[in-house]
Order: structure tokens, then sequence, then C-alpha cells
């Protein structure tokens, strides 16, 4: 479903609320902010100016960057801690779970009220629907949209178990506002307490960029030159150069070998740098080419198996 800025969601999970905050969304890029905080923290205030006054109490303020078309999570900022989250250091459920490929699921297949039928009777039940709070309204009898998913097999407790998600039959609010997620041992579930729209924040909008940055210098073996490089994900497409002492640039032909999460392993042509002098090194992508990267130390091109480094 199409967000608007200022879409949101109060989800309570235990005794934690959490906000879930649309501030951007694109055909590509979905940015969502999330506000968690204890409970007692939000009673009897107004959601509002408890966000305008910087969220009093809150436990972390993060802005997800999500790529709509691969389905993944390219980035994670704390205001909080004024820091990038490493991919792996927060479960960031709410918005991962966001970026996940949903499946709607059909009416048969939907949760009913009451035990169900003996063998050969019909199944007569009415089908269950959470609450539904909209601008602090319920709506008592509200028709659920209900989708799918499996969470991903990353050796999680959440792995490879199925989600379900409820929305609101209104597409102008296009967060969900129950999930629930089946195992083994029962459910467990977010609930909202409140959604709607036109929620501003005032915190930046923007998603800080992280440098790319080389991991290993220049190496050589028979097969011929390479490198490696930690890069962010919204970072695609790139020039890499070679400096000679007089400042020209040259142009560095390269193809990539791997590309495991943030880690590229490039394979470089350097039959236009010549023998014996010493160069340095820059990565520079293409759209964004302030956030470069240069090699810590100048290499030299020689005709041993390895490059001299200084």
């Amino acid at each position: 479903m199409k967000s608007s800025p200022g879409d949101y969601t109060l989800f309570l999970q235990g005794k934690t609320v959490s906000l879930l905050l649309i501030r951007e969304q694109t055909d590509n890029l979905l940015l969502i902010e999330e506000i968690s905080a204890p409970e007692y923290q939000l009673k009897n205030k107004n959601l509002s100016e408890w966000v305008q006054k910087g969220a009093p109490g809150h436990t972390s303020w993060i802005l997800y960057e999500i790529d709509l078309q691969k389905n993944e999570l390219l980035e994670s900022f704390s205001h909080s801690r004024n820091a990038w989250l490493l991919m792996n250091e927060e479960e960031h459920f709410l918005a991962r779970l966001l970026s996940l490929k949903l499946t709607p699921v059909s009416y048969e297949d939907r949760k009913k009220i009451g035990p169900p039928p003996r063998d050969g009777e019909r199944d007569h039940r009415s089908v269950w629907s959470p609450p539904l709070i909209i601008e602090g309204k319920r709506n008592p009898k509200p028709k659920a949209l209900v989708y799918s998913t499996i969470w991903p097999k990353d050796h999680s407790p959440l792995a490879n178990k199925k989600i379900d998600l409820y929305f609101s039959p209104d597409e102008k609010y296009p967060l969900p506002f129950w999930i629930q997620l089946s195992s083994g041992m029962g459910s467990t579930f977010a609930k909202a307490l409140n959604m709607g729209k036109n929620l501003s924040s005032p915190s930046p909008k923007a998603v800080p960029r992280r440098y790319p940055e080389f991991t290993t210098g220049v190496e050589r073996d028979e097969g011929g030159y390479y490198i490696e490089v930690k890069c962010p994900k919204y970072f695609q497409d790139f020039e890499l150069v070679a400096l000679t002492p007089n400042n020209q640039t040259i142009t560095i032909p390269f193809s990539t070998l791997k590309n495991s999460k943030e880690h590229l392993e490039l394979s470089l042509d350097l039959k236009e740098l010549s023998e014996g002098l010493t160069y340095q090194m820059m990565l520079l992508p293409k759209k964004n080419p302030e956030y470069f990267a240069e090699l810590k130390n100048s290499f030299t091109k020689t005709p041993a198996k390895s490059l001299q480094s200084f």
C-alpha cells in the first residue's frame, strides 16, 4: 500500500510502546522512524506533543531506510545514540518486517471465532478481527485485510516463523494494526493502541551516510590484482581511480568477484599503470562522489608476485 509522510501506528509490545512513523516513501525507498519507550511514559499524554518535545523517556529513536525493490534494510541510524547501528546489532523487528514480501490470506484460512467444527461438519464460525483504533476512535466492527509472511532463516528466534499482519481496509492507513506470530508455543503479537495521519517529527529526515572503506591493500596472485572494500548497500555504482605523483587521474577497470552483505572483493585491471611508479587509489560512488574511500597506503606496481606498500 502507498503511504504518505506522517502516517503512523503506535504499537504495544509487552510493556513497551513503539511508534512507527512514515517519513518518506518513493517507488524504491521507504524511510521509517521508530521511537520506543516504556508504556507509562505515554500514559495520559498527547502523542504529537510528546514527539515534538523529544519523546521524553524514550529508550530508542531509530530511522530506517528500506529498499522496496529488493525488500531489504539498507541503513539504520540511531538519533538517540547519534550513531549508525550494525545490521546485526538490533532485531529491527517492526521495520524489517515491513520489508518482507506479504501474501494475502484467504477467507478460508483466516482465524475463526470459537472451537473448530467436528469432522464432517461445515464451518459456520465467523472470521476473527482484532480491535482497530484510528485517531483515538475504536472501530466496533473492523473488517481487516490479512497478509502473511515468513521470517527469514537468520538463526534468530523468529527464523522461518509465519507472521500474520492485519491492515485496515481503508487504504489511507497503510501500516498494520495487529501483528501475530504463529509458533509451536502459541502466538505472541503486537497490537496498535492508535493509528493515524499527519504526525510530524523534529528529527532530521535524511539518513546520514557512511563512507565506503578499503579493508585490504592491493593484493596480487597468479590470477591478477585484487582489493576488498566495505561499502553500504545504497552505494551501487563506483569509479575506481589511481592518482599519479603529479596528480594525474587514471581510471582503473574492475569487476566484482564477491558481494556479501556490505563486503566487496574487486578484481583490478592495472594495465594502464606503469611499473615502478607510486599511486594513490580512490573509490568514488558515481552519484555521491563526496563519499569517497581512499587507500591508506600508496602502492607501486611491480612485476613481482606482490605489490609493495608504503
